[in-house]
């Protein structure tokens, strides 16, 4: 696991975004694409088994699953 644990810091969200996910909320932010009711751009408000598809995509999703080195390299990658 990375030392980055939560994916609001990662994906710097703000206030009223925290304010209304279940990640942050239920203080999951280490693993969110298992938590149902996120508002990330992945799978907002979508259940587990629909935003999982999309969260393998998701830099945070690959960061915390030991792919960093991919993502940094990847063609488009801008960053954290």
């Amino acid at each position: 696991m990375s030392t980055l644990n939560a994916c609001w810091e990662f994906m710097r969200c703000g206030p009223e975004k925290k304010r209304d996910c279940q990640a942050f909320l239920q203080r999951r932010g280490g693993y969110c694409w298992l938590v149902s009711g996120t508002v990330c751009d992945q799978g907002a408000g979508e259940s587990i088994s629909k935003k999982v598809r999309r969260c393998r995509e998701c830099n945070f999703y690959r960061y915390q699953n030991g792919e960093l080195y991919t993502v940094a390299r990847s063609p488009g990658f801008s960053g954290v």
